[in-house]
């Protein structure tokens, strides 16, 4: 009996282990996904849902400070868009990824989210040390080409010819990457579709329409009802 003992509740707390694991990755997926959602369809109180319940779950792991930031970084996306302030939410975006990156340092996820929440923030030295620190881990990261895209753009949004065609020579790489990244439940999926988008803006500062359409047609099948995508598409 004290043999039985001894092997089974070892064995037991492996097993509600890994169904406590399970029960976390698929949480975090269905949040994650919601606040997507929120953000491609420009819906900031799905998103705000999503953070709400995001804040419930224990801050043990560092997934959960990171999707924390991601929900944060897409309200503060939204509400710039809405010409609403973002400032609260970017101070979130970044307390959390950079918990997130402490938690584990080695995670380039991690990284590449705090280089997103800072350049988005404008603080540009953090944005500069984390964005090293993805490189170092993980160079072939295809979210980093799309931070990169992010920091380089100017708010007027106005590009030299040069900077066009060095920012789209980066998302083209990008967008292969992400057709050929394989992930699972657990690794973060964001940035396709924005890529995809930003890619489309690019063909159409250079006046290439076809291209244009083809890619945001590919956005919008990679996340049906993405408004920026629509608004690119109108003015072809």
């Amino acid at each position: 009996m004290a043999y039985h003992r001894r092997t089974y509740w070892p064995a037991l707390m492996v097993l509600l282990g890994s169904a406590s694991h399970a029960d976390l990755v698929s949480d975090l997926a269905d949040l994650s996904a919601r606040a997507e959602y929120g953000f491609y369809a420009a819906e900031p109180t799905v998103i705000d849902a999503a953070r709400r319940d995001l804040e419930r779950l224990a801050a043990t792991d560092a997934r959960v400070s990171y999707y924390r930031a991601l929900a944060a970084m897409r309200s503060a996306q939204v509400d710039a868009g809405l010409a609403r302030s973002a400032d609260r939410a970017l101070g979130a975006c970044i307390e959390s990824a950079e918990r997130a990156a402490a938690d584990d340092p080695s995670w380039a996820e991690a990284w590449v989210l705090v280089a997103a929440c800072s350049t988005l923030a404008a603080k540009a030295g953090r944005f500069e040390a984390a964005i090293a620190s993805a490189r170092r881990l993980e160079p072939e990261n295809p979210r980093l080409a799309l931070v990169v895209e992010w920091h380089s753009v100017p708010d007027d949004g106005r590009l030299e010819a040069a900077t066009v065609d060095a920012l789209v020579k980066m998302l083209e790489a990008a967008v292969v990457s992400f057709e050929t990244a394989w992930s699972d439940p657990g690794t973060p999926g964001w940035g396709e579709a924005e890529a995809l988008a930003l890619l489309g803006m690019l063909y159409l500062e250079r006046g290439s329409t076809r291209a244009a359409r083809d890619v945001l047609e590919r956005a919008l099948l990679a996340a049906p009802g993405y408004v920026y995508a629509l608004e690119l598409m109108a003015r072809i």
